[in-house]
Formats: structure tokens, C-alpha cells, sequence
């Protein structure tokens, strides 16, 4: 009978170890992933002062693709749960820098893809839509960030 209790007792005081301590495995070893897949991208400079981790404020958090400070463009790089990870966006103009619809920014010098990518041969005075993901600066045409050759009628529903 005692020992029966025994066997009782320390099983609940393993389990209630295991308990508390479970969630600092989880979530330990959650952030300390996170931080190793962002260092193993290697999109940050060490000290760039847009880096940041960042909780979503927004519906969904996908109103935070990028923020303006001072003469600086931080852009969204990595997205990890509720959180959101910025850089700089060097050479960037920020007193013109936007976001078009389909993952495109536009600044007066470039065009820019996703997490900030160059759009090469891009005009960014002349970039506008299409439809269907299918960009142009009235010479190119653009998907996914990159300029493709199509054979594309604008007149063509």
C-alpha cells in the first residue's frame, strides 16, 4: 500500500515537472529557432538599425510589409508567427517609397519585389498593373518580380 503511494506521489510530481516545464521547451525552443533560421538567412547587417522584431498590430498583420523612419525604409523580411522581422531597405528614396498592389514598392529610382528585391529593367515611373500579376513599364513586362517575354493584347478580355 505504501508503496502504491509512493508510485502514485512521484508520478504526479513527474508530471507536474513535466508540466512546467514543457512549455519553456515549446516556446524556448520555438524563439531560439527563430533566431537561428533568421541569422542562417542572412538578410540583416549586424547593428542595421531597422532590424526589429515586431508583434502584428493590424488585421492580420499584413498592413506592416514596410515603415518610413527618418530617411530610412525598413522593410518586412521574415514573418514568424505573430511577429514581424525588418531590415533596411539600403538605397531606398523614403520620401517616395510606396506599395503598389501585388507585393511591388516603388520609389522615384527603383522598383522593388517582395522583401525588396531589385526589379531589374523596371521603370518605376511607368510601372502600373496589368492584370492577372502581369506588370509593365510600357517597354517590359514583369511577373513575380521578374521581367518575362509575353505575348500580351492589352485588348484581349
Amino acid at each position: 500500500m505504501e508503496r502504491t503511494i509512493r508510485s502514485i506521489l512521484g508520478g504526479l510530481f513527474l508530471g507536474a515537472v513535466a508540466l512546467t516545464l514543457l512549455p519553456i521547451f515549446i516556446f524556448g525552443g520555438i524563439y531560439f529557432m527563430e533566431q537561428r533560421d533568421i541569422k542562417q538567412m542572412g538578410k540583416v547587417e549586424p547593428g542595421d538599425p531597422c532590424y526589429m522584431r515586431k508583434k502584428f498590430i493590424g488585421k492580420g498583420g499584413h498592413d506592416m510589409d514596410y515603415e518610413v523612419r527618418g530617411d530610412r525604409v525598413c522593410i518586412l523580411f521574415h514573418q514568424s508567427g505573430s511577429f514581424a522581422y525588418f531590415k533596411t531597405l539600403e538605397d531606398a528614396d523614403s520620401a517616395t517609397f510606396t506599395k503598389i498592389d501585388g507585393g511591388y514598392f516603388i520609389d522615384r529610382n527603383r522598383v522593388y519585389y517582395d522583401q525588396g528585391n531589385i526589379v531589374v529593367g523596371a521603370n518605376p515611373l511607368m510601372f502600373k498593373s496589368v492584370g492577372n500579376g502581369y506588370y509593365t513599364d510600357d517597354v517590359h513586362y514583369f511577373y513575380d518580380g521578374r521581367k518575362v517575354d509575353v505575348d500580351f493584347d492589352e485588348n484581349h478580355d
